[in-house]
């Protein structure tokens, strides 16, 4: 048997139940996989299902930006004048947060 974590979420207990059709190919793949590795298909499918959510979310939540759009974004935190709209709205900050005892 192959050396293989679970990715249980929360406390490990499993409350709700997906269901999905498959063609039996697929269903063929995953269930060698599941075999090679030694575990349960349903566990097999949940564990590499989670992994791939995880890797899912991770690159779709990355902000890349293009060598030219870098250097703008560097640039315009390299500005240290603030401009007159966050001038007043810092003052404004101050006083609302000095009116509530803060």
């Amino acid at each position: 048997m192959l050396a293989f974590q679970t990715h249980d979420l929360e406390d490990g207990k499993k409350r709700v139940r997906m269901e999905q059709r498959i063609s039996s190919e697929a269903k063929e793949l995953i269930e060698i996989a599941a075999r090679l590795q030694g575990i349960p298909l349903s566990e097999f499918v949940v564990a590499n299902s989670v992994m791939a959510a995880r890797e899912t979310i991770s690159k779709l939540r990355m902000t890349v930006l293009q060598p030219q759009d870098a250097e703008a974004f560097m640039l315009a935190l390299a500005d240290t004048e603030p401009c007159e709209a966050l001038v007043d709205l810092l003052a404004l900050h101050k006083g609302v947060t000095a009116s509530h005892g803060r």
